[in-house]
């Protein structure tokens, strides 16, 4: 039954769970009353235990190919070991569920590492501040689910346009990757996000980074201001925001336990940021930047703004980006290297 839930899930599809809001108070009591008080507070004593660990020392290893492997496979024993504990205190059955939430969870999230980095590549950001952008992200991502959760992913999903919002945007990202020559170049302070945002907040808008602050809000000329690192953990946030709705109504609807399903989302989201930097270094050494990327964002629109219509497989969705990359990979061993990605 797990491999089955596994394997049939259904993305951006029509989804059977969708409370209304005169049901969030009873969201709030299914919530907490799927699990005994002393597994809440392990729960949270574990993921302020790891991000305080994440903060304090895994943030200040060196940035290397190597080290993102390792942690990789720690967040993944992490899990193992949290599953484990599942498994022991509340039975086979359960730990199933976890771990069938926990698969779930990173099958879903594999579009973000793409749309990831390609908002990294556009805001030209500087590698240091992407770890403090997706640590921000990280513990907004753990919020939002908490929030799905409780109805707001049912909400959301009865907004039909979302979708295809989303959809033509990877549309018109995936297009001009594979369609700008590879001698443009163009200014982040001149892509169409920051433009639209200098539009409404003027020269409360800061096109820089504060890269010895690290701030998203900083004083310039006597004013505050969003930094392009304010820019880009908003982009991020809203990227996750709509596409965590769909997973979160898809386990509500397919894993009984509302606490192993947010506690199986919240260790995998260290499992993905983890995959994120290790697949950003095979997209760096293989020169998988422009035109690999830019298959995969034509295909996640297309899938996108198809939803409604057709079934669009999240296994086999994650197997054809796979096929993609791999290809790239390949085409780009073979010529040599490849163009950089563009705005």
């Amino acid at each position: 039954e797990a491999w089955t839930t596994v394997l049939y899930a259904r993305k951006l599809g029509p989804h059977r769970a969708q409370p209304s809001a005169t049901q969030l108070l009873g969201g709030i009591h299914a919530l907490f009353g799927s699990a005994a008080a002393v597994d809440w507070y392990f729960l949270t004593t574990v993921l302020a235990v790891i991000i305080a660990m994440d903060m304090a020392i895994l943030q200040q290893l060196p940035e290397t190919s190597r080290t993102h492997v390792v942690l990789l496979l720690f967040w993944v024993m992490v899990a193992i070991v949290f599953c484990v504990e599942i498994w022991l205190r509340l039975g086979p059955q359960a730990g199933v569920v976890w771990i069938t939430g926990y698969v779930l969870e990173v099958i879903f999230s594999v579009d973000n590492i793409f749309v990831v980095h390609l908002l990294f590549c556009s805001f030209e950001t500087p590698r240091r501040l992407m770890t403090k952008a997706l640590f921000i992200g990280l513990l907004c991502s753990i919020a939002f689910r908490f929030a799905f959760l409780l109805g707001l992913a049912g909400t959301l999903d009865r907004l039909v346009v979302i979708p295809y919002i989303f959809g033509l945007w990877l549309i018109y990202c995936g297009t001009k990757q594979v369609t700008v020559h590879e001698d443009e170049t163009a200014d982040v302070t001149q892509t169409a996000i920051v433009r639209t945002l200098r539009s409404f907040m003027g020269d409360r808008l800061g096109e820089f980074y504060d890269e010895e602050g690290e701030a998203l809000v900083a004083v310039q000329k006597g004013k505050y201001c969003m930094t392009l690192l304010g820019v880009l953990v908003l982009c991020l946030l809203s990227v996750d925001f709509f596409l965590a709705f769909d997973v979160m109504l898809y386990k509500a609807e397919e894993l009984p336990n509302p606490y192993l399903s947010f506690s199986s989302s919240a260790l995998a989201l260290f499992t993905v940021r983890a995959a994120f930097f290790a697949a950003r270094d095979v997209f760096s050494r293989f020169g998988v930047v422009r035109y690999g990327i830019g298959l995969v964002l034509l295909f996640m629109g297309a899938e996108t703004l198809l939803c409604r219509a057709i079934y669009v497989n999240a296994l086999m969705s994650c197997t054809i980006i796979a096929a993609i990359v791999v290809v790239s990979i390949f085409l780009a061993w073979v010529r040599g290297p490849c163009p950089k990605m563009v705005q």
